[in-house]
């Protein structure tokens, strides 16, 4: 399957690549990315890190992504991502939105990730205390496992998703619903009146 870390029948790591601009997991040798159509420029991997992964205890790799670096686990699909990193894709993705003007084509409902239905808490991979888990932007459906002096661990496909919700215009409408709640509630059931 298409979003699968690992063969169903043997258990294998797949040889995946993260996509450079949607960062979507996809299979290496790939010449362009299925779900966002960038060229895909193979990741540039580092050597082994410190830092184990929060889910399954393997030893995280370094890889360099485009401009971004990040620690990716070979086994769940995972990736661990330092607080400017993280702010830094934020940034250019929603600069993205803004020039396409991509905010109002479509309105997604946040979809339920399969693969990562586990409701537990997690040690960050730097300091070792549990991180805290938390709606991205508030309102965007996807809740990630953050470590605030550190960074945010991805499980497997939460980043993709994460970008699509940038680009799609959410953490706009993320600021628009902190500076006016009613107003967006109102927006949102259609009330005439109360």
């Amino acid at each position: 399957q298409p979003e699968s870390v690992r063969c169903s029948w043997c258990e294998s790591t797949l040889s995946a690549v993260a996509c450079p601009s949607c960062f979507a997991s996809i299979f290496r040798g790939m010449k362009h990315c299925p779900y966002c159509g960038a060229e895909v420029t193979p990741a540039k991997l580092s050597k082994s890190t410190p830092e184990t992964c929060p889910r399954c205890q393997s030893q995280l790799r370094a890889i360099e992504i485009g401009n971004c670096s990040l620690r990716e686990c070979s086994q769940c699909g995972g990736l661990w991502v330092d607080k400017e990193t993280l702010q830094k894709i934020c940034d250019d993705h929603e600069k993205q939105e803004a020039v396409m003007g991509l905010g109002d084509l479509k309105t997604s409902q946040p979809s339920e990730n399969p693969t990562t239905s586990q409701r537990m808490y997690v040690p960050c991979p730097v300091c070792g205390t549990l991180m805290n888990r938390l709606n991205f932007a508030g309102c965007s459906g996807i809740v990630i496992d953050w470590c605030k002096p550190h960074g945010t661990w991805f499980d497997f496909n939460e980043l993709p998703r994460i970008v699509d919700f940038i680009r799609e215009g959410g953490l706009k409408k993320s600021r628009e619903r902190e500076k006016n709640p009613f107003a967006v509630k109102w927006k949102e059931c259609d009330c005439k009146s109360i």
